[in-house]
């Protein structure tokens, strides 16, 4: 049998479920996936609820939700460095 070289799948991207949630609901969603999964987000600062539920989210769901990638602008940026230092928050430039 071939070995797999490829390396892990990456992260499937559940944007468009997390869109369509809750705080609460996203929430429920995470503890019914798969441990196996592994799924990542892209949203706008604008929709982010908050550092906390990010951060909460990070820890209580590390095996499942790998990344959030957060859209904001340069000010933005510097105006939430609590948001942006968590590991597993990446930044993506808006503009």
């Amino acid at each position: 049998m071939p070995e797999d070289i490829s390396g892990p799948k990456p992260p499937r991207d559940v944007t468009g479920d997390f869109d369509k949630m809750s705080t609460f609901e996203f929430s429920d969603y995470l503890a019914r996936l798969n441990k196996n999964e592994r799924v990542s987000i892209k949203i706008p600062l604008r929709s982010v609820p908050n550092t906390m539920d990010i951060k909460q989210w990070l820890i209580a769901f590390n095996d499942r939700l790998i990344e959030v990638k957060i859209i904001a602008t340069q000010e933005q940026h510097d105006q939430r460095p609590d948001l942006f230092e968590l590991p597993g928050v990446t930044w993506q430039k808006a503009g």
